[in-house]
């Protein structure tokens, strides 16, 4: 049986300008090519293979079931913390932000990734939620503490 390597990432702000030299450049080069989150946006809403439903999540900000990571930043903001899972013994030789934006164009098979964030729109002013993402599509939203092990409790 192969073990399941666990990386943990933490973003500590919800502004790019808030944070420090080192989490700023985890922060753009996980938006990259974008340098704030509302170019992620129009990114997104400009690409013809989006659906018109996450459009419109987008639009709402909110994030909905089936969204990949970068089209859940693009509705929600920056993320609070996060964390990734990946098949394997040892964790990756890429940074937590590549693995993060493949799952966008090349979702990775036994791969969960789980953001948190705190935005408005989604349950409510201030609402710290948690997106759990598997296999590059969010396959549960909700406001239970942040706990890396959402996967198995899907």
């Amino acid at each position: 049986m192969r073990v399941l390597a666990l990386l943990a990432i933490s973003i500590l702000c919800v502004a790019a300008e808030d944070l420090s030299s080192e989490d700023r450049e985890w922060v753009f080069e996980l938006i990259a090519p974008s340098r704030e989150v509302e170019q992620l946006r129009q990114r997104y809403l400009e690409d013809p293979h989006v659906s018109g439903d996450i459009k419109n999540a987008i639009r709402q900000r909110l994030v909905s079931p089936g969204m990949c990571p970068l089209e859940a930043i693009a509705a929600a903001g920056l993320p609070l913390e996060g964390a990734i899972r990946q098949p394997g013994e040892r964790p990756s030789d890429r940074s937590p932000a590549a693995i993060i934006a493949a799952q966008c164009a090349r979702p990775e098979t036994e791969t969960g990734v789980l953001l948190s964030f705190r935005n408005d729109t989604q349950f409510g002013p201030g609402v710290v939620f948690r997106v759990c993402f598997w296999e590059g599509r969010a396959i549960a939203i909700d406001t239970k503490k942040f706990t890396p092990a959402c996967w198995e409790e899907i």
